[in-house]
């Protein structure tokens, strides 16, 4: 899958040397963007792109569908055949460009269903974000049409062109986007192999059990395990997603920091916030920067997937956000049954039910009929093992397949005036489970894990569990007025670093891997001593190179 994804860059990269060599300049150019004089598009009223030294899109309008009309122009300008990889990524349509070695990866995207989680998503949006969507789509598509025959070279060096933007294909990125941040499937399968491997003792000497930090595989949780050792690296490398579509994905052992220090602290009496979010490298980046203007109500900057509309993560007049993974553990396997004499059923309380049968079509680089994929979904979710053919069939429950609606959340952020506003935003931001931090203008700082974290009936997520009962179901959800929340603190300091963020005393369960603490700390050591905090402070936290865990491990 990898190597297959490498071979399509360098060809890419030795055609684009070779265009340049042959006095092919205009080929490398020809996608570059208009960026100065009048564009006639679909708009209510005049619209302003403005771009600055950095390339950054200032965008004013007049009211919100023409502001989302504009950003859509503008991502296509920038990212177009990145958004485009990316909604073939998410909608298992890698392999009718890249072929063969891209079947893999399509089976599964299709198999977990990102763009049938998209639908539910949709179904729940109000008439008017779904009116925002399709104007930024129609924005996406002016600017495919104004530039057709003249897009970026990876078009024509591939041989296709984009199809027109639909508002499913922002939001499946969004359900993807969810994936890398709240996907725990690759663990339970490793630790299921880890303990046949070597035996309960020794896994749990491998991931020790201490209460503050770290990864646990809890005694109660071993028994009887039906796992082939040769296609559990296989369903595990495929749930990784590596390299899918070009996108960067979220890299295991890299995390996000960010901190808010209270007005109380700071020089000007305003709070500050610090936020850096380490998702994969990748080349163009995974962020795109806009700052929307939208006339007499708002002015927000910050970023977003390309692909997607609004400001996921930002600062307007009034208020600023930033996030950190929350890590909760949201993905649960169900080892299940099926009936030897009909495959569509499974076993769940001793009786057969009849599963959701979905057939999935995708074509394949220089095949001329479609291949067809047949989806089961029971009550847990998909079976995501019929992929590799392992031996114990396998459904996944996932809180992104449950249906939310994160656009409205989105678009009530980048209006949200104070804390009061910020939180009520949020309770629609459902997935992934986030840290959100917050700072305003008259000094008040905020934190919030926020998100759909599942209260299991028993079990901690670490292993798959038995799906013929209803002994491993989910009751519901962590209520959303008992999620941590902190609000203005003493200390007047908040920092979250994907560490833990309850005590013991916390009455749910939210995960058994936090991040180790040494970002944290060393974030913490920061600040010691110091009263008083200005933006050069902040930068120097942000840059600062020294390993905390370096220093425990010396003591």
């Amino acid at each position: 899958m990898k190597r297959g994804w490498v071979k399509v860059v360098l060809v890419i990269l030795i055609v684009l040397l070779a265009a340049i060599a042959g006095g092919g300049y205009w080929f490398t150019r020809r996608g570059l963007p208009k960026t100065t004089g009048t564009i006639e598009s679909d708009v209510t009223a005049a619209v302003e792109i403005y771009r600055d030294q950095y390339g950054v899109a200032h965008i004013i309008a007049q009211n919100m569908e023409d502001l989302f009309f504009a950003q859509g122009y503008a991502q296509a300008q920038d990212r177009l055949w990145q958004m485009d990889m990316s909604r073939r990524g998410v909608s298992g349509r890698l392999s009718e460009i890249l072929g063969e070695d891209f079947v893999d990866t399509d089976t599964f995207t299709l198999t977990v269903g990102f763009y049938r989680a998209a639908q539910q998503n949709y179904e729940l949006l109000s008439p008017e974000n779904i009116a925002l969507l399709e104007a930024y789509a129609r924005g996406v598509n002016a600017y495919i049409e104004d530039n057709r025959g003249r897009l970026s070279p990876e078009f024509t060096l591939l041989g296709y062109e984009p199809e027109p933007w639909k508002p499913l294909d922002s939001l499946a990125i969004g359900v993807f986007m969810s994936w890398t941040l709240g996907s725990n499937m690759q663990a339970e399968l490793f630790h299921s192999a880890l303990i046949e491997l070597v035996g309960i003792d020794l896994a749990m000497e491998i991931f020790p059990d201490y209460p503050d930090f770290g990864p646990v595989v809890a005694p109660a949780l071993q028994g009887e395990n039906f796992f082939s050792m040769r296609d559990v690296p296989a369903l595990i490398e495929l749930s990784q997603l590596a390299e899918l579509g070009g996108r960067a994905t979220y890299v295991p052992g890299l995390g996000s920091n960010n901190w808010v220090i209270s007005g109380r602290l700071t020089e000007g009496g305003g709070a500050l916030l610090a936020n850096d979010m380490h998702l994969g490298m990748g080349l163009p980046s995974i962020w795109h920067t806009s700052h929307l203007i939208l006339e007499g109500e708002f002015n927000v900057t910050g970023v977003m997937f390309p692909g997607s509309p609004g400001i996921i993560v930002g600062f307007n007049d009034y208020i600023a956000w930033g996030v950190t993974n929350t890590g909760p553990d949201v993905q649960d396997l169900y080892m299940i049954e099926i009936n030897p004499q009909n495959p569509h059923q499974y076993l769940y309380l001793d009786q057969w039910v009849n599963a959701e049968v979905i057939t999935e079509t995708f074509y394949v680089d220089g095949e001329a009929e479609p291949r067809t994929l047949e989806v089961l979904v029971t009550r847990h979710g998909p079976i995501v093992s019929g992929v590799v053919d392992l031996e114990q069939p396998m459904s996944l429950r996932w809180t992104a397949l449950e249906g939310t609606s994160e656009v409205a959340a989105i678009i009530e952020l980048m209006r949200a005036r104070d804390w009061e506003e910020f939180i009520a935003a949020l309770e629609k931001f459902l997935v992934p489970t986030q840290n959100f931090v917050y700072a305003d203008r008259e000094g008040n700082i905020g934190f919030r894990a926020n998100g759909l974290i599942p209260i299991r009936r028993n079990g901690t997520g670490l292993l798959p569990v038995d799906g013929t009962t209803d002994r491993y179901e989910w009751e519901g959800y962590i209520p959303w007025d008992q999620l941590p929340t902190l609000y203005n603190p003493p200390e007047g300091i908040i920092v979250t670093a994907n560490h833990r963020i309850v005590d013991n005393y916390y009455p749910y369960f939210i995960t058994a891997h936090w991040a180790p603490p040494y970002r944290a700390m060393g974030i913490w050591r920061e600040f010691e001593g110091e009263t008083q905090f200005s933006l050069t402070d902040m930068k120097r936290v942000q840059t600062s190179f020294y390993n905390t865990q370096a220093e425990v491990l010396s003591v």
